[in-house]
């Protein structure tokens, strides 16, 4: 049983106290006590960020909406704030401990750090490593992935003002809402070759532009991978594609086409799939997935499990976003989650919401393997995959980083990865307050409890976090398969990008006293090298959630 000294049961005394009368000020809950749960239902996301800002400027420690999501009552806050501050008893005797912080160099000379702690992870003919053996995609102001790569690389905002011909007579009504003004909008987005897929042309006017792009990228990325389309004719290659809606329908419903037969096999989401296996003669799954922003990297997670487990030869993994409708941008932005000046302030001090995005990408994979024996070009390998769902918590579309820290730590463990010898995180980076808050708490988490078995902590400053949505804006349902293929050309290119920023990073993440730091310019990105002076691969990560959890 532990005894405290009457000195260490005042500091929490003292803590507790303080903290419930902030929560009383702030939260405005009658009946608040010590064990009362910040989760319950009375409480507003909004009351809880202003509870946790009034909190952390009280005692000068990291406390985010995260934080208390965590440590959800007086009681467990107090704790925490204890061991933040290092208030510790030994030998019944209250200390308070300095900070102890292993640095590392700054971000000019961080481009070669010799890691001693980390462990090579090699190939073996067991392994389950899946291979990407070829990428394509189009997305704002860029045709293919290369013009997205100089893009990001020369920082460019490639959002714009919405062109009236988007939203009008062609698609649909336009709306003069502040949410229906900015978007991240792919070029030529009624030009299709249907002559080259035998689709007649009227068949193709029916056609979701979603089904088109993706038709037309499937071929591209096969092009890519070096790969003829009658090698895979017949084969048990599966097709996944990620959507969230089809604005088309309401283009459908005012144009002359509306009870023409086609537009049941142009508009059905299911479709997207089914006729990308259909054109290529492909006798896999062919499966359409829904789960909003994180759809990419469910398809993929779902099209590693039937490689790994001999049920397909290979997979295209797709996914598209195409804006055709004003309706969703007001329902969103009455939701609180876009802002209104055209920039998503990831990270930032005033972050305000997104920019929603349109674009497609599509990527090959299959075994590691199989991919070396037929010496396919191999852009990048994945080693683990997770997903899980928040189950309840304080909102439905609310993100939990304690779950989000439970599926990341997954994915490491599946992976075999020691964490400190991952250089480069592409986040989710919403730009809504309580989106960033939670992922960069749950990395923080996550790293410090993979890496509890090593002797010494990871350093600060080590791994680089970036998100692409300030380029192109939020491309749902398309976001994951975007940041896949940032990641893709990243490890190509050598560099890690600098990440966009519209803001000042917000103070309260405390990157100092973490391993992370945000890129502000473009790095050179060089290996690592363990105890034995061994070259590691270039290793990162790819993290997204979804407004369902």
């Amino acid at each position: 049983k532990n005894t405290y000294s009457e000195e260490f049961i005042q500091y929490r005394k003292e803590i507790s106290s303080e903290l419930l009368k902030i929560a009383k000020s702030t939260l405005k809950i009658v009946r608040l006590d010590n064990k009362i749960c910040f989760n319950d239902d009375e409480m507003d996301s909004i009351s809880l960020m202003e509870f946790a800002r009034s909190v952390s400027q009280k005692y000068e420690v990291s406390v985010t909406i995260a934080t208390i999501m965590e440590y959800d009552n007086i009681e467990k806050l107090t704790e925490y704030i204890m061991n933040e501050k290092n208030i510790v008893q030994r030998n019944n005797v209250t200390e308070i401990l300095p900070d102890i912080i292993e640095h590392f160099p700054n971000e000019e000379t961080l481009s070669v750090i010799e890691n001693q702690n980390s462990t090579s992870i090699g190939f073996s003919e067991e392994d389950n490593t899946i291979a990407i053996i070829g990428i394509s995609g189009r997305f704002p102001d860029a045709d293919d992935v290369d013009e997205l790569w100089d893009n990001i690389i020369a920082g460019k905002n490639s959002i714009t003002v919405i062109p009236e011909g988007r939203m009008n007579a062609l698609y649909g009504k336009f709306d003069k809402s502040d949410y229906v003004k900015y978007a991240g909008l792919v070029k030529n987005i009624e030009v299709f070759d249907a002559d080259y897929f035998n689709i007649p042309s009227q068949e193709a006017e029916t056609m979701d532009p979603q089904q088109r792009i993706l038709l037309e990228e499937t071929v591209h990325c096969l092009e890519n991978a070096n790969i003829k389309i009658d090698s895979i004719k017949g084969k048990k290659i599966d097709v996944y594609v990620s959507v969230l809606s089809n604005d088309y329908s309401t283009v459908i419903n005012e144009s002359d086409n509306l009870f023409d037969p086609n537009v049941i096999s142009g508009n059905d989401l299911s479709m997207l799939a089914n006729r990308i296996s259909y054109y290529f003669n492909l006798k896999g799954e062919s499966i359409t997935i829904n789960t909003a922003c994180s759809g990419a990297l469910v398809c993929i997670k779902k099209a590693i499990d039937n490689i790994r487990t001999n049920k397909s030869e290979g997979a295209i993994v797709c996914a598209v976003n195409v804006l055709l409708d004003s309706t969703g941008f007001i329902r969103i932005g009455n939701l609180g989650l876009l802002n209104q000046d055209g920039k998503t302030k990831s990270f930032g001090e005033n972050a305000d919401g997104y920019v929603r995005g349109e674009g497609a990408g599509v990527i090959a994979l299959r075994p590691l393997k199989n991919a070396i024996e037929d010496n396919n070009d191999i852009l990048a390998v994945i080693k683990g995959c997770a997903v899980n769902h928040n189950g309840k918590g304080h909102y439905l579309m609310e993100p939990n980083a304690v779950a989000e820290a439970e599926v990341i730590k997954e994915a490491y463990q599946e992976a075999r990865i020691p964490v400190d010898t991952v250089t480069y995180l592409e986040c989710h980076g919403t730009g809504t307050p309580a989106g960033d808050a939670n992922e960069i708490y749950a990395f923080k988490k996550a790293f410090k409890e993979l890496n509890e078995t090593k002797k010494t902590e990871i350093g600060s400053r080590v791994c680089a976090l970036s998100t692409i949505k300030p380029n192109i804006g939020h491309l749902e349902s398309a976001s994951g398969i975007a940041s896949i293929i940032k990641v893709i050309m990243a490890l190509k290119h050598k560099m890690i990008p600098q990440t966009l920023m519209h803001d000042k990073i917000k103070s309260e993440y405390d990157f100092e006293k973490s391993p992370f730091y945000i890129t502000n310019k473009n790095i050179t990105w060089s290996p690592l090298k363990n105890e034995n002076d061994k070259i590691l691969p270039r290793r990162a990560g790819v993290h997204s959630y979804s407004f369902g959890g």
